[in-house]
C-alpha cells in the first residue's frame, strides 16, 4: 500500500472505523463547533438537534457535489451558500455573543464541509479534493505562523479564508503535495 494510503487509512481508524457517511458528518459538524462557538445560549437540545440534522443533509449535498471534480472557486461558492443558508434558517439560534459575529459564519462552514470532504476522499468516496481542512493547528504548520495569522475560528468572509488557505496552498506547493495531502500528512503525524 502507498504511503498516502496508508495515511488515509490512519485517519479512519482513528476517526471513522465503520466508514460511515454518519459518522463523517457528525465528526464534521463537531469539529466546527468544537473550538469556535455557534448556539445561542437559549437554544434548546431539541433546536440544537434539528439544526445538526438539517446541517447534515447539506453536507450530503455537498458531499455529492464533490463526486465530481469541485473547483476552488466553485468550493468557496459552497461554502458561503452553507454560511447563508444556515443563517437564514437559523439565525436567531446562533445569537452566541461571540466577539467574531453571532451567526452561522465561513469558519463553520468551512471546517464542516472540508472534514466532510476529508472523510469521503479517505474511504474512497470521491477523489481527491482541491480543497482541506484549515484551523489553527494546520495553520501553525505554514508561514501563518510567522505573520501571526493562525487564529480561525473568527474567519467570516470569503477573502479572509483566501488569505488564509493561500499559506497552505504556499507550503504544499514547498513540499511538493496537493494541499489534501499534505493537510493529511501534516494532520496525523
Amino acid at each position: 500500500m502507498d504511503p498516502i494510503s496508508v495515511k488515509k487509512q490512519e485517519f479512519l481508524q482513528k476517526y471513522n472505523f465503520d466508514y460511515s457517511k454518519e459518522i463523517a458528518i457528525s465528526k464534521a459538524i463537531n469539529a466546527s463547533v468544537q473550538h469556535n462557538l455557534l448556539y445561542s445560549s437559549s437554544a434548546t437540545n431539541k433546536e440544537k438537534k434539528d439544526i445538526k440534522t438539517y446541517w447534515g443533509s447539506c453536507l450530503e449535498e455537498v458531499g455529492d457535489e464533490f463526486k465530481k471534480d469541485v473547483s476552488v472557486k466553485t468550493y468557496e461558492y459552497i461554502v458561503e451558500q452553507l454560511k447563508r443558508g444556515m443563517n437564514r434558517k437559523f439565525g436567531p439560534l446562533f445569537d452566541n455573543g461571540s466577539k467574531h459575529g453571532s451567526m452561522f459564519r465561513i469558519s463553520h462552514s468551512q471546517k464542516s464541509i472540508s472534514v466532510y470532504v476529508k472523510h469521503l476522499w479517505c474511504m474512497g468516496v470521491i477523489g481527491e479534493p482541491k480543497i482541506c481542512p484549515i484551523d489553527r493547528i494546520i495553520l501553525s504548520s505554514t508561514g501563518a505562523k510567522k505573520k501571526r495569522d493562525v487564529s480561525w475560528g473568527c474567519v467570516n468572509s470569503i477573502d479572509v479564508h483566501r488569505r488564509k488557505f493561500a499559506y497552505i496552498v504556499e507550503e504544499s506547493a514547498k513540499n511538493n503535495l496537493s494541499t489534501a495531502v499534505w493537510e493529511l500528512l501534516k494532520f496525523t503525524i
